[in-house]
């Protein structure tokens, strides 16, 4: 069975405006045919959370999210909380140029 993944892109803007999770889609480009994968983006989702859930419940084993600072960041580390006590067994990555730059932060704010 290959590990299933879920691509998180959370809400990048406070408009409602529906904008292509274009660092999710290259990256699932590389992943097609080496791993399953599902993308949950919370420019599409009311409440991303549920479709997280659902992901996790159905056997994805990884959740990776992007996170820029602003509303990525805003919503990223209460729904990544949230997750990790619901499914401590869940492996989280970070990822994007806000976790890139700024590590020890989410590390000490996740820990």
């Amino acid at each position: 069975m290959k590990p299933c993944i879920i691509l998180y892109n959370p809400r990048s803007n406070a408009s409602g405006k529906k904008i292509l999770p274009m660092s999710l889609l290259a990256l699932g480009a590389v992943l097609e045919t080496k791993y399953d994968y599902s993308i949950v983006d919370g420019n599409c989702e009311s409440d991303p959370l549920p479709a997280i859930r659902e992901q996790i419940q159905a056997g994805a084993n990884l959740l990776a999210v992007t996170v820029m600072p602003g509303p990525q960041l805003s919503q990223a580390v209460p729904h990544l909380a949230r997750t990790q006590a619901e499914f401590p067994h869940l492996l989280i990555v970070w990822g994007g140029y806000f976790p890139t730059q700024h590590a020890d932060v989410c590390l000490n704010r996740l820990a």
